[in-house]
């Protein structure tokens, strides 16, 4: 399966909808938004808990979202 051909075909037939349209940014305006992303945003590294242990994780993460909404993963909110 070609994930990137021009088709217009749901690449989730079985578990959900997906729609691949191409490119919609220039490699310029990608690099200014993920610069503008990177700087604006609190970024932290996460945590897991694995096997009664905690680690930290390289990649950095930021949650948004109403408060009256939780969300948990490897028992961190």
């Amino acid at each position: 399966m070609d994930l990137f051909s021009t088709s217009n075909s749901n690449l989730l037939p079985f578990d959900g909808e997906a729609q691949y349209v191409g490119r919609i940014l220039s490699t310029a305006d990608i690099a200014r938004y993920m610069t503008r992303l990177e700087e604006a945003i609190p970024w932290k590294h996460d945590q897991v808990t694995m096997f009664g242990k905690t680690h930290i994780t390289q990649r950095k993460v930021a949650w948004y979202g109403d408060e009256a909404y939780r969300y948990t993963y490897s028992q961190r909110r």
